[in-house]
């Protein structure tokens, strides 16, 4: 790299080189989110050596047996990081690749097909500052954030599938269904600062964007990772056509984020994860179809009220919603086969 502040554009093997050698130089600073399988070889000393690192742990996408592998007083984690940056002594390269992983839960040849592009620049202060800022922020990694970083990866959902037509609604973990009714809130900027730090609008928009958790035992529903089918419900307690339902993958809990507009009592809600590109399946046109007609039929009525008192994924409608997917199932059949 030249004097006076240039870059150089990468894609492809020239940014896999360049990120090699960066790894692989001592001393380095690598603020990456996700890290996958055999991205510790590429660590000085395969990862027992001199660097820092920071990953994103427990958002099911890295694999926490390669964290486990490298010198853990050299790693911290933080749960709000997506940015992939990696710093040698002289350059940096920011790219939209992970080390050996998408950050979408894949790994080795299923990452192949992504397109990586990234920019390499000289080293600067305001680049170590920054990395300084957040190494401040994040947590070393320690024997029982491993441990759960493992629940949370054998949890994690598989590749998505092409069509609804090859969703198995018989099997052991389905998505849930979740609906919202617009209701205003204000965000408690004290209690997510306390967790997220300053209230910027990059986190303003995170939290704007997350979703109620009613209970703690709804909580415990929505472990990182937990695919929510959301959809919006109109008068008279049906799902609305006019918003397309989307695809909310779970992130961490915030505590006390919210309080509904004219009301007191703080309430918590769920981040929507980083992977939530990686959907179970693609939502289009006959898929809506069916999943209209099933989920405002009265067989499903539980699945569009709810006792605000009580929980909303109780064992009833988490039994009915395993309904829910058998008969959406059946009825996409029958659009597709035209009878």
């Amino acid at each position: 790299m030249g004097g006076g502040g240039m870059s150089k554009y990468l894609t492809g093997a020239d940014l896999s080189a360049e990120i090699d050698k960066l790894l692989a130089e001592p001393g380095g600073s690598h603020a990456v989110a996700f890290w996958g399988r055999g991205s510790e070889d590429r660590l000085p000393d395969k990862g027992q050596g001199d660097f820092r690192l920071i990953c994103n742990l427990m958002s099911g996408g890295t694999n926490p047996y390669v964290i486990e592998k490298m010198k853990l007083s050299n790693v911290k984690h933080l749960s709000t990081l997506h940015a992939k940056v990696y710093a040698g002594a002289k350059s940096v390269v920011v790219a939209s690749a992970n080390a050996s992983i998408n950050g979408l839960g894949l790994e080795g040849l299923e990452q192949a097909k992504w397109l990586e592009a990234g920019i390499q620049i000289e080293k600067s202060e305001e680049q170590s500052k920054w990395f300084e800022k957040q190494w401040n922020k994040a947590e070393y990694v320690d024997k029982f954030a491993i441990e759960e970083a493992i629940r949370i990866w054998e949890r994690r959902t598989p590749p998505p599938i092409n069509s609804f037509a090859d969703f198995d609604p018989n099997k052991e973990r389905l998505p849930l269904l979740y609906w919202g009714d617009n209701s205003d809130w204000d965000i408690s900027k004290a209690s997510v600062e306390e967790q997220l730090g300053p209230l910027t609008p990059e986190i303003e928009a995170l939290v704007d964007d997350s979703l109620w958790v009613q209970t703690e035992e709804d909580a415990e529903k929505l472990p990182p990772g937990t695919w929510l089918l959301v959809w919006q419900q109109g008068s008279g307690k049906v799902a609305l056509k006019s918003v397309p339902p989307e695809w909310f993958c779970t992130g961490r809990i915030l505590k006390n984020s919210f309080v509904f507009t004219g009301e007191d009592l703080p309430e918590d809600s769920v981040l929507r994860s980083e992977r939530h590109d990686l959907s179970p399946f693609p939502l289009d046109e006959m898929f809506l179809r069916s999943f209209y007609s099933t989920i405002n039929s009265e067989k499903f009525i539980e699945l569009r009220i709810s006792d605000d008192a009580g929980p909303w994924f109780t064992d009833r409608r988490i039994d009915l919603t395993r309904e829910f997917w058998k008969s959406c199932k059946s009825e996409y059949l029958r659009l597709v086969n035209g009878n």
